[in-house]
C-alpha cells in the first residue's frame, strides 16, 4: 500500500509540476523574445499606400482606358466611296461633328458632297440603246443620330507600339438630295422618241453603321466606317427603295 501511495503521490505531483511549468516556460519564452538578449521579436513592416503615380506603373490585368471621350467635342473630316450604285460612282468629302455625353454614347451630326463619274457599263449598255430609267446621283446630305461605342482595346503593332481602338455603331435620321436624270420613251409618227429629264429632288431616311476609331493620342484618332442611307426613291408614280452604301476613312480630333 505505501508503495502505491508513493507512486500515486509522485505522479499527481509531476502532472502538477508539468501545468505548471508550461505558462512559465511561455512566459519566459515571451520575455525572451522581448529582450534584447534573446531572439529578435518579429516586426510587421506597415504597407505603405500605393501613390496614383505608382499605381499607374503597376501592371493590372484590366488596365486603364488610355483614351477619355466624356463630356468632349469630336470633328471627323472623311472621305467617302459609293461603291454599290451600278451606273454611277460616288465620291463623298465631308465631316462628323459629335459631341460625346460619356464614354459610350454621343450625339453627331454629318455633312457631306457628292461627286460623280458614269462606270463603263452605263456606257455599254447606251451603246446598245439601252437606257436606265432613273440615274440618281447624290449631292447634299445631311443626317444627325448617335453613335455608341459598347467595345474598346488594344492592338500591337511588330511589337514596338501599342494602339487602343474603340468600336461603335451609329444610327439616325437624314436628308439626302439628289439629281435624278429620268429617261422616258413616247412613241409617235415618227417613231420612237427618248425623253430625258433632270430633276432634283430631296428624300428623307436613315442610316445606320459600324466602325472603328485607332487613337494615335488622347486627342487623334484614324476613323473608318461603313454606313448606309436607306430611303424611298419617288418619281411620279413611281417608288423605289434606295441604299446608298459609303465606305470611309479619315482622322477624329476630340476637343
Amino acid at each position: 500500500m505505501m508503495k502505491r501511495g508513493v507512486i500515486a503521490t509522485f505522479g499527481v505531483a509531476s502532472l502538477l509540476s508539468m501545468f505548471s511549468a508550461s505558462p512559465a516556460f511561455a512566459q519566459e519564452e515571451d520575455e525572451g523574445l522581448d529582450s534584447p538578449s534573446g531572439r529578435p521579436a518579429a516586426t510587421s513592416t506597415p504597407v505603405q499606400a500605393l501613390t496614383e503615380k505608382d499605381y499607374f506603373r503597376t501592371i493590372k490585368v484590366v488596365q486603364k482606358k488610355p483614351v477619355t471621350k466624356a463630356r468632349r467635342i469630336e470633328i471627323s473630316p472623311f472621305f467617302a466611296y459609293l461603291p454599290n450604285d451600278d451606273f454611277v460612282r460616288g465620291y463623298i468629302p465631308g465631316a462628323d461633328i459629335g459631341f460625346h455625353f460619356n464614354e459610350g454614347l454621343s450625339f453627331e451630326a454629318t455633312l457631306g458632297y457628292g461627286i460623280h463619274s458614269n462606270k463603263q457599263l452605263l456606257g455599254d449598255i447606251r451603246k446598245m440603246g439601252v437606257q436606265p430609267a432613273v440615274l440618281d446621283r447624290m449631292g447634299f446630305l445631311g443626317s444627325a443620330g448617335f453613335n455608341w461605342s459598347p467595345l474598346y482595346g488594344k492592338i500591337a503593332y511588330l511589337e514596338r507600339k501599342i494602339f487602343a481602338y474603340d468600336l461603335f455603331f451609329a444610327t439616325g435620321f437624314g436628308v439626302t438630295n439628289t439629281e435624278l436624270e429620268i429617261t422616258t420613251s413616247a412613241t409617235g409618227g415618227a417613231g420612237e422618241t427618248v425623253i430625258k429629264e433632270k430633276r432634283d429632288a430631296s428624300f428623307q431616311g436613315y442610316y445606320i453603321g459600324i466602325g472603328q476609331r485607332y487613337y494615335f493620342t488622347n486627342w487623334m484618332a484614324l476613323r473608318v466606317e461603313l454606313r448606309n442611307y436607306a430611303y424611298t426613291q419617288r418619281v411620279d408614280s413611281n417608288y423605289n427603295n434606295r441604299n446608298n452604301l459609303l465606305l470611309s476613312g479619315g482622322f477624329s480630333f476630340l476637343l
